[in-house]
């Protein structure tokens, strides 16, 4: 199983535990469309941070959880982030900080 059907598996069972209803209801909940949350809990789709925020209001669970979750998706994990970080001097911080905001203004 990938990492992102793991997360996927999380989230339905979130749903399902949580009593949230069916995938429709979730989406309506979210303000997204059906296939989203389909997808989302099949591994095929990573979910955008503002949906992440929603998921974690609607699941009242920590948004830094779901985050954590998903960053471990992706081969990543915050703690081996901020280790990286870390290791870097003040100038490289600051360009590493420009280059995110350059990929999330990408993103919208």
């Amino acid at each position: 199983m990938s990492e992102l059907s793991e997360f996927g598996s999380f989230v339905r069972e979130l749903r399902v535990s949580g009593g949230h209803g069916s995938q429709r209801a979730l989406a309506e909940k979210l303000k997204v469309s059906n296939s989203t949350v389909a997808k989302i809990e099949s591994g095929v789709h990573e979910p955008s941070d503002d949906t992440l925020h929603k998921l974690a209001d609607v699941f009242d669970v920590p948004y830094e959880e779901l985050l954590e979750k998903k960053l471990r998706a992706t081969g990543l994990s915050v703690k081996s982030v901020i280790t990286k970080l870390q290791k870097l001097n003040k100038d490289q911080v600051k360009l590493v900080n420009s280059l995110v905001d350059q990929l999330l203004e990408g993103n919208k």
